[in-house]
């Protein structure tokens, strides 16, 4: 279901085997017809199971497909929802909450390939200990810095050894996005003059820590769009462009049975 950068590009797309077996998954839910098979929990629970492989180790997985019979006999699936919780996507950064959600997912029943998918939406949650965790993975000299979330900012508190001050230094700011995949923190120059801060330190604050995250090595091409402070998180959120032409199976020589290559078949519903 999911796509890898190529090269962190996200205009590059490399064919995945990952991808081939995801396909593969969903054309067996899609190609059951009637009996005592429920085809909705089939794509679910073997959608589910190879989500460990496809984005990444989590605590649990859950996904819901709509139940219209009439869509799917038609070759449609209205959305497919996928929620994941602390979600090791990415090296060094824990994605406390994932939900990723496909709508308008078209199919050829007779061919099992997946024909269009309208929009991909994306959305996650991160926590200032997996901001803080990310940082500390990053560099050696950041293991000292705390990130706190609170009342819609982020707060940086670095030691002085960081910045070559003399003095630690806690500063607010905002997260804001930097292209497609990355987010840096901006110190609030409000903040900084009430506290009287040399503007040389607040850069070099910047410049250390930035990013705060980095999405771009997500197994699938993201195109972020906000990023707010919501509570003690981080919400981001944006949209993903999936290549319905990567999820289909590669074509078989002649004489050769087209019989799905995955191991695992529909349980009854």
């Amino acid at each position: 279901m999911l796509l890898r950068l190529a090269s962190n590009a996200l205009a590059e797309f490399v064919p995945s085997k990952r991808l081939l077996k995801l396909g593969t998954l969903l054309a067996l839910g899609m190609a059951i017809g009637c009996g005592r098979v429920n085809p909705f929990r089939a794509i679910e629970r073997q959608v589910r199971d190879e989500l460990p492989h496809l984005i990444g180790p989590a605590d649990q997985y859950d996904v819901t497909v709509s139940r219209s019979s009439g869509s799917l006999m038609a070759g449609r699936i209205p959305w497919i929802t996928i929620h994941g919780r602390n979600v090791r996507a990415i090296k060094g950064l824990n994605l406390d909450e994932l939900q990723v959600r496909l709508e308008e997912v078209r199919f050829d029943r007779s061919t099992r390939t997946v024909q269009e998918i309208g929009r991909t939406q994306f959305e996650a949650q991160v926590s200032a200990a997996s901001i803080a965790g990310f940082l500390h993975a990053r560099s050696p000299r950041l293991s000292d810095v705390r990130v706190t979330l609170a009342g819609g900012a982020v707060r940086v508190h670095a030691a002085p050894a960081l910045l070559g001050i003399g003095v630690p230094l806690e500063v607010e700011g905002r997260p804001v996005l930097r292209g497609a995949t990355v987010i840096d923190f901006s110190a609030s120059r409000v903040a900084v003059l009430r506290l009287g801060l040399p503007e040389f330190a607040v850069r070099r604050l910047e410049e250390r820590v930035n990013p705060l995250v980095d999405l771009t090595s997500m197994p699938l091409p993201l195109h972020l769009t906000t990023v707010r402070i919501e509570g003690d998180r981080a919400l981001i959120s944006g949209t993903a462009t999936l290549d319905p032409a990567k999820l289909r199976r590669p074509e078989q020589p002649a004489g050769v049975s087209r019989q799905p290559s995955s191991p695992l078949r529909p349980a009854d519903g």
